[in-house]
């Protein structure tokens, strides 16, 4: 994982559902730490025309980059460095390379760790992912007993 700075910035954010309307219409930046960071830079383009997905470590595969192009989302190979700040304000992605990309915010891919002990301590089941699993009306594997949101 690259260095983010001076460990005061703002600007390296996750949730793009909490977040990317903050920083709508800003050049945005992905990292690509993630398969799923794809889907994220898909998703923020909505918010911004300027989005760069940082490869950085990520193998993106042809139906990936196919994706990111239709999108006009711009994909910078190489890998990243550190974030660049100055004062407090995030200001680009250094690559390793030493070209800095130009940023206002950068967005990485979240590792969601469910917090169910309630529901595994019940005896609820979990799927091969680590998840409580739960059908479409979110009941779980115990009689009465509903999960939702960030533990199925």
């Amino acid at each position: 994982m690259p260095a983010f700075g001076n460990g005061k910035g703002r600007g390296l954010l996750f949730c793009l559902y909490c977040h990317a309307y903050e920083v709508r219409d800003q050049p945005i930046g992905v990292l690509g730490t993630h398969p799923g960071a794809v889907r994220h830079a898909l998703l923020l383009r909505q918010w911004s025309h300027d989005v760069v997905f940082f490869a950085h470590t990520l193998d993106l595969g042809a139906e990936e980059r196919e994706q990111l192009a239709a999108r006009g989302i711009v994909v910078a190979v190489g890998t990243v460095k550190r974030l660049v700040t100055e004062g407090d304000r995030l200001r680009g992605v250094e690559l390793a390379e030493g070209h800095v990309v130009p940023r206002s915010a950068v967005f990485v891919f979240p590792r969601m760790v469910p917090h169910d002990a309630l529901l595994t301590g019940l005896g609820c089941e979990r799927d091969d992912s680590g998840w409580v699993t739960t059908d479409d009306a979110g009941r779980t594997s115990v009689s009465g007993v509903w999960a939702v949101c960030n533990v199925s």
